[in-house]
């Protein structure tokens, strides 16, 4: 598929890894007022991978742990791209659920359509808080 631009927008990709399978979750955020720079993308990396890290990665499992964040300029096929590197292993010890097994978080504006709507899939869910098919209600 050809490249698409986004002018102003940013896309980061927050990376894991649980039973040795890769997890990723895609944020974007318009970035205004001077545009996208090396030097923000950057800055953005390690405030998300800081954001992650203490965050979510506390509500996780540890069989999860966090590997780095990527920032991409969506502005220009040819636009920075930079990376934060981290390490952060999941807060709740025991075992997590199967890696097909993922708390959903919809994502919604009030536009219709595919555009306007999307979801995260939040992996390594701890075991313990999951009875059956309900994940508990204060997790």
């Amino acid at each position: 598929m050809a490249f698409q631009a986004v002018p102003n927008v940013a896309q980061f990709q927050l990376m894991g890894r649980v039973d040795n399978c890769l997890t990723i979750n895609d944020l974007y955020f318009e970035i205004s007022g001077g545009g996208i720079t090396s030097i923000n993308l950057a800055e953005m990396c390690g405030l998300l991978l800081t954001w992650f890290g203490t965050n979510i990665a506390n509500l996780l499992s540890d069989d999860w742990s966090t590997e780095r964040v990527v920032g991409i300029d969506l502005t220009t096929a040819t636009g920075p791209r930079r990376e934060a590197f981290g390490a952060f292993a999941g807060g709740v010890s025991g075992e997590a659920n199967p890696n097909n097994v993922a708390a959903v978080v919809s994502l919604r504006t009030d536009q219709r359509g595919r555009s306007a709507r999307g979801r995260n899939y939040v992996p390594g869910i701890p075991g313990s808080v999951v009875t059956l098919n309900t994940v508990e209600p204060d997790y």
